[in-house]
């Protein structure tokens, strides 16, 4: 999928949008590309546009530290589960907090609440920058869990 930005728009996301940089987008507009700048059939482009939510996500590889009971937040009358985890990489001295929501925290975390004789690496993708309370990423509706990752993912660590 191409994104395309018009005019005055431009300004607004030149610094905001980098290569090979990963997204999460809300409120875009889809639409088919015009038959004279199609490339392959069934190609689609994105508008970008001042209504449009751009929020950079990254992914987290590292050693699982602690993984915390699952608790309920109340969202707009709705109880949703959330779960904190601390994991050190090798971005940081100091251990990341991440928040994962839904089933993410019920059922993909309980590999990692029952270990307890050796730490365990795991990865996590597109996860989002949360500022509420302190710095912490927290999941999004496209993050995943890695449970093993592939050797190139784990950053010299080996689960032990």
């Amino acid at each position: 999928m191409r994104g395309i930005i018009f005019g005055s728009d431009i300004p607004l996301f030149e610094q905001a949008v980098v290569r090979d940089g990963e997204y999460e987008i809300g409120d875009a507009i889809i639409s088919p590309v015009a038959e004279q700048y199609r490339q392959k059939e069934n190609e689609f482009q994105m508008n970008f546009t001042r209504r449009m939510e751009l929020i950079p996500v990254s992914d987290v590889n590292g050693i699982v530290l602690y993984v915390g009971n699952v608790r309920s937040v109340n969202i707009s009358g709705r109880e949703v589960p959330v779960r904190d985890i601390m994991v050190i990489d090798d971005s940081t001295q100091y251990p990341l907090c991440l928040s994962v929501w839904n089933d993410l925290a019920e059922t993909d975390c309980e590999l990692y609440t029952t270990w307890n004789t050796s730490y365990k690496i795991a990865g996590f993708t597109a996860m989002r920058v949360k500022t509420f309370s302190g710095f912490t990423l927290s999941s999004t509706m496209s993050t995943e869990i890695v449970f093993e990752p592939p050797h190139e993912r784990r950053l010299g660590y080996k689960n032990g």
